[in-house]
């Protein structure tokens, strides 16, 4: 048990974190920084009117001209 205390003891300790604070810091900011080119690249692309609008174009598409609707415009 006091093997355990010592290993958190200097996981804690003010020196260790003081020493990894720019780490951290840089770890933050490529983060920021990956997270910020994710979205601009998703802005850009047509990628997410792919997934989320073209089936629905594609079914609209449908039920104008195959659906109920468009065989009772064609029997008048």
């Amino acid at each position: 048990m006091k093997f355990i205390e010592d290993i958190f003891n200097i996981i804690v300790s003010p020196d260790l974190q003081r020493a990894l604070l720019p780490l951290k810091i840089v770890a933050i900011l490529f983060s920021v920084l990956l997270l910020g080119a994710i979205i601009y690249f998703l802005c850009i692309t047509t990628y997410l009117e792919q997934l989320y609008f073209s089936e629905w174009r594609d079914y609209k598409h449908w039920r104008e001209n195959y659906g109920p609707e468009a065989k009772r415009e064609k029997k008048r």
